[in-house]
């Protein structure tokens, strides 16, 4: 059903994911092959040669701290308290190596207006990457924004979910979902004890004002489109409200006959409740346990 509403869009999604660290995660990758274009900032070119860079508030040069599991490594230094009271020693620096930098806005330019769908996931350097995209924020057409944050200090000078959440109200975004991941410390490995929250991912979409500022901006068939991909995105997110929503808002300003598109909505969301419960049980797991059965799921999707 996805596939079928990813055609009527016609010209793919421009996707920016920093610290992307290789393949799709979700809810991006549950979108039909071919409906993204995906811009990767993780320091490692790959498919997009020119952004072997690293995104941040500023421009010039840090310091990355590679870590043994190379999944951790960020342009911060890990914070050995917490690898002491949570015995992850995979958190340890290995080598270091000065790494070029960059805002969003500043390697953009004049496409800052294109992006409409953002992915931060860069190890305590989240609200620094979020304040280097004031532009694409306040002139663009973002209709998904799904950012990672800390509630302890993992990293030194991290920010923390406050710092993330605070720059989001700012620029006229709404908090839509939210997942905790939380850990034993190593003293305390009790098996009925869930542990402590350390860090979780975010999902922001576009609140009210920013609806209001597209709409008075941007021409019948560019709103449209945006109302499609924010009703898009939402179902890919496993938020069904903020789709309906987004089409009545096009319907209302006459761009939309959303009938068809909000029957398609909730078809695709006919079988929610069995995924909720598998959530719910997945959320009840140790992180470790978490992190050892994650690739063995991927391969039976």
């Amino acid at each position: 059903m996805l596939e079928r509403l990813c055609q009527d869009l016609g010209d793919p999604i421009p996707f920016v994911d920093a610290g992307s660290g290789g393949t799709l995660k979700k809810p991006w990758r549950l979108l039909p092959h071919g409906s993204l274009v995906h811009l990767a900032f993780d320091g490692d070119a790959g498919e997009n040669p020119g952004f072997n860079i690293c995104l941040s508030d500023h421009n010039g040069e840090m310091p990355f701290h590679v870590a043994d599991d190379e999944r951790g490594s960020s342009l911060l230094a890990p914070n050995p308290g917490f690898i002491a009271r949570y015995g992850l020693s995979s958190l340890r620096t290995r080598r270091t190596e000065t790494m070029r930098v960059a805002t969003l806005d500043s390697v953009l330019g004049d496409r800052v207006g294109t992006v409409e769908a953002l992915d931060v996931n860069v190890e305590g350097h989240d609200a620094a990457v979020l304040r280097g995209a004031r532009r694409v924020f306040c002139e663009g057409r973002v209709a998904l924004v799904k950012v990672e944050f800390e509630l302890q200090s993992v990293w030194q000078g991290q920010s923390y979910f406050a710092d993330v959440d605070t720059l989001m109200r700012g620029y006229g975004y709404e908090l839509s979902a939210i997942t905790v991941d939380r850990m034993r410390p190593a003293a305390c490995q009790a098996p009925l004890f869930d542990g402590e929250p350390i860090w979780g991912k975010a999902v922001y979409a576009p609140g009210n004002a920013v609806l209001d500022a597209w709409n008075s901006r941007l021409t019948g068939e560019a709103f449209r489109r945006q109302m499609l991909v924010m009703a898009i995105l939402s179902v890919a997110a496993a938020l069904p409200s903020r789709a309906i929503e987004a089409l009545a808002w096009a319907e209302r300003e006459g761009v939309v006959e959303a009938a068809a598109w909000k029957q398609a909505v909730l078809r695709i969301w006919r079988d929610e409740p069995r995924r909720v419960g598998a959530r719910a049980i997945w959320r009840r797991l140790p992180s470790p346990v978490r992190r050892s059965l994650a690739p063995m799921i991927d391969r039976l999707r």
